[in-house]
């Protein structure tokens, strides 16, 4: 018994040197964990959820409402006129073409601004064109669809008196970067308007035509090709050429939406009900995620972190993270109104 006793006493003792040695500085036998070891014992920092201010028109109502992305509150309202459609961001402004209804056809746009969420005017730009969509050029000159009476106008800066270029057929969407201006017509072909040489020709390429996007950096604008798994990517700065990107997406395109260097484009499927991420150079997908009901709307977020998809059929919108290799479910928040159209501010 003594024997065990005294053997214990020792094996404590050395224990208890080895212990310290081991918590000494400097001592050495201490190692300290490798930096992929550290990082798993240690608590992940939290993402950071979406920010900034979804500007959605109310497709009811003479409005727009400033939603906060991350909770969907409503955080302000400023009037429009009657049937806002179309809404695009221009130094701290929003310009929100004012449709109208098919009886009464609108002939403005109104200029709200984006910090203070008030009114400041209303452009007149026509006599019942009903202005339908809208976008800048580099230059900073606002290009308008005008429906009911089927043109182009130019309102160069302040914003005065615009110009106007005669359409044979009904424009539904705009993009510009310059010159020359492409538009999607109602007899779903395309459009391009080159100013300066006073010319405008047709493509003569079958497009979903309320679906024309500028790729960000470039003077490339996007639709897609109907119901055909396909999008159509017309180079303006080789006046019009256009050249079908083929891909894997889902047929009948609702909206595209690239990220901010635009490496990628989102894509929402309407039939297959899903947004798929598709790189803009060979079209290989990245990444894709399906929904419940068919996703109608893509905004992303000025940092390219987030993705809001409108589910009308839900009365919603869902919030997507954009990781590297996939898109993940984040949250989202109810809407009560029909959206007409939106965009997504800092």
């Amino acid at each position: 018994m003594r024997g065990n006793e005294a053997w214990q006493r020792a094996l404590a003792a050395g224990t208890a040197f080895l212990g310290c040695a081991l918590l000494a500085p400097g001592a050495p036998f201490a190692q300290e964990r490798a930096p992929a070891e550290r990082a798993a014992a240690e608590p992940a920092a939290a993402d950071p959820g979406p920010r900034g201010t979804l500007v959605l028109l109310d497709g009811g109502a003479p409005q727009v409402l400033f939603v906060d992305a991350a909770t969907g509150a409503t955080r302000g309202t400023a009037p429009t006129g009657l049937g806002p459609r179309a809404v695009a961001a221009q130094g701290g402004r929003l310009y929100v073409a004012n449709r109208g209804t098919e009886r009464t056809p609108g002939s403005s746009v109104t200029v709200i601004d984006a910090a203070a969420r008030r009114a400041e005017r209303t452009l007149p730009v026509c006599d019942g064109c009903g202005p339908a969509a809208l976008a800048f050029d580099e230059g900073g000159t606002l290009w308008i669809a005008a429906q009911a009476d089927p043109a182009l106008l130019a309102l160069a800066p302040p914003y005065g008196r615009p110009r106007v270029t005669r359409l044979d057929d009904a424009p539904a969407s705009v993009a510009a970067a310059g010159d020359p201006v492409a538009a999607g017509l109602a007899g779903r072909d395309v459009a391009v308007l080159a100013p300066a040489a006073a010319t405008t020709r047709r493509l003569g390429v079958a497009v979903a035509p309320a679906l024309l996007v500028r790729r960000p950096g470039t003077a490339e604008v996007w639709t897609a090709a109907g119901a055909e798994p396909a999008l159509v990517a017309i180079d303006l700065s080789r006046d019009g050429s256009a050249a079908r990107v083929s891909h894997r997406a889902p047929a009948f395109v609702q909206d595209l939406a690239f990220l901010p260097d635009g490496s990628g484009v989102l894509v929402a499927g309407g039939r297959d009900r899903m947004v798929v991420l598709l790189e803009t150079s060979g079209g290989r997908e990245r990444a894709r995620i399906a929904f419940a009901s068919a996703p109608r709307r893509i905004s992303v977020s000025p940092d390219g972190r987030f993705a809001a998809v409108l589910l009308p059929e839900e009365g919603r919108v869902a919030l997507v993270a954009l990781g590297a290799g996939a898109l993940r479910p984040a949250g989202g928040f109810e809407v009560e109104i029909d959206v007409a159209g939106w965009t997504w501010l800092e």
